[in-house]
C-alpha cells in the first residue's frame, strides 16, 4: 500500500510566532519518539462536548493548544514536533529540528535517559483511549511520523509522556498500541483494516415498560440514562431528556445498550440512597425502594 500523509503547516493551521527564540538546534540526533494526547477528561462534565469540538474543527484546536502553551511562563512555543488529528491530519508544531518539551527523566527506567534534546513528542488531538480520537488514520499517521523520525535520526524508541512524568498521558489504548509496535493489521489486500465497533453488551435489558425513578440527560441533551426502582440502569440514544416523575412509565424504543459512553454517574450512600449525576452537573437522589 502507499500511504500519503496530510501536513498542514504552521502558517495554514494560523500558528502565532514563538514568544521567542527557541534557541539553537539541537544536535543532529534524537533516541526517543514520545506520544503525548491533549488530555482532555473523561470524567468532567462537558467531555463529550470537548471531543465534538476536536472532531469539528482540528485546526482551532492546535491554536488552543499552542495559546494554553504559551501562556505559560516557562514555555515559548507550542511544546509539541508534531500533533495528529483523529482525521489522520499532520500539525506542524515545533517541526523535526527543534527539540521536544516533554521533559527530563533519569535511570531509573529501562530506556535510559530522556531529555527534551534527544527526543520528540506527537500529541493526538483529544483522548487517546476514546476511539472517536483513536482512529485508524490516527494510527496511519502515528506511524509514518515513527518511521520519518527513524529515517532522519537513525534511531528511534517509542515511549509514552508517562515514562518521563507522572501522569496517566497518552491514554491506555493509545500508550500500549505504540510501545508495542504501533502495528497496524492489512487485510488481504494489503489495506489497513477498519476500525470495528465495539462489542459492549447492554448493562441492563429493561421490560417493555419500566418504572423509572430518575431520567438524566446525555450528551446535546439526547439520550438518557434511566435508574429502575429494581436498581437496574439502562441507556436509550433517543430518549426525551426530562426528570422522570414518581412511578412514570416510559416504553423505551428498541433494546437499550451502552455505546461506550459515560453520560452519567450513578451513586449510592450507606443509607441507600441513589443519585444519579448527570454530565450537565444536576443530580437526581431518591430513596432505594426496599
Amino acid at each position: 500500500m502507499t500511504y500519503q500523509p496530510t501536513i498542514v503547516s504552521r502558517a495554514d493551521w494560523g500558528a502565532l510566532p514563538p514568544k521567542s527564540d527557541l534557541g539553537p538546534t539541537p544536535g543532529p540526533h534524537s533516541s526517543y519518539m514520545v506520544a503525548h494526547h491533549q488530555g482532555l477528561d473523561p470524567t468532567k462534565p462537558g467531555y463529550d462536548d470537548a471531543i465534538e469540538r476536536v472532531l469539528a474543527d482540528e485546526a482551532a484546536t492546535v491554536q488552543a493548544i499552542q495559546r494554553q502553551h504559551q501562556a505559560h511562563p516557562d514555555s515559548r512555543d507550542i511544546e509539541y514536533n508534531w500533533l495528529v488529528g483523529p482525521s489522520g491530519r499532520i500539525y506542524e508544531g515545533r517541526g523535526w529540528r527543534q527539540h521536544a518539551a516533554n521533559g527530563t527523566h533519569s535511570d531509573d527506567k529501562p530506556f535510559g535517559f530522556v531529555t527534551n534534546v534527544n527526543s520528540r513528542s506527537f500529541c493526538l488531538l483529544g483522548h487517546g483511549g476514546d476511539p472517536r480520537c483513536f482512529t485508524l488514520e490516527a494510527r496511519l499517521a502515528y506511524a509514518w511520523l515513527a518511521a520519518v523520525h527513524v529515517w532522519i535520526y537513525q534511531d528511534g524508541r517509542n515511549i509514552g509522556h508517562r515514562d518521563i512524568v507522572g501522569t496517566a498521558c497518552p491514554g491506555d489504548p493509545l500508550y500500549e498500541w505504540w510501545t508495542t509496535g504501533a502495528h497496524i493489521p492489512l487485510d488481504d489486500d494489503g489495506q489497513p483494516k477498519a476500525d470495528q465497533p465495539p462489542e459492549v453488551p447492554p448493562m441492563f435489558s429493561p421490560p417493555l415498560d419500566i418504572k423509572l425513578v430518575a431520567l438524566c440527560a446525555g450528551p446535546h441533551g439526547q439520550g438518557a440514562l434511566a435508574l429502575g426502582h429494581d436498581g437496574g440502569v439502562f441507556i436509550s440514544p433517543d430518549a426525551p431528556v426530562r426528570p422522570a416523575g414518581p412511578g412514570e412509565l416510559v416504553s423505551p424504543v428498541g433494546q437499550s445498550f451502552f455505546d461506550g459512553r459515560t453520560p452519567a454517574q450513578i451513586e449510592c450512600d450507606d443509607e441507600g440512597r441513589w443519585t444519579v449525576v448527570a454530565t450537565s452537573g444536576e443530580r437526581y437522589t431518591f430513596p432505594t425502594p426496599a
